[in-house]
């Protein structure tokens, strides 16, 4: 997540923000430049989520063109969203 992604995300204090990446270096480095603790950090494959199915009440996707299969994440992302979730 970068910071500018980061800043949009801090003013959401009623909610929990998790930040998913493959690369443990890509977390590092945007836990580094966070000036806010509002956002979890996980590592993990956007094909498989590593998450409750049905947990989840928004789901925000950055860069889907960089994952290795689009079609398969979007579907992963979609079982997380509870009854009133969106997208």
């Amino acid at each position: 997540m970068s910071a500018a992604e980061q800043e949009y995300f801090s003013p959401f204090t009623d909610y929990e923000v998790i930040a998913l990446d493959i690369a443990e270096e890509m977390l590092k480095r945007a836990k580094e430049k966070s000036a806010h603790n509002v956002v979890e950090y996980v590592c993990g494959s956007a094909e498989l989520l590593p998450f409750q199915d049905n947990s989840f009440s928004r789901v925000l996707c950055f860069c889907l063109s960089a994952f290795d299969d689009p079609a398969a994440s979007l579907k992963e992302a979609s079982g997380l969203l509870n009854q009133a979730g969106h997208w």
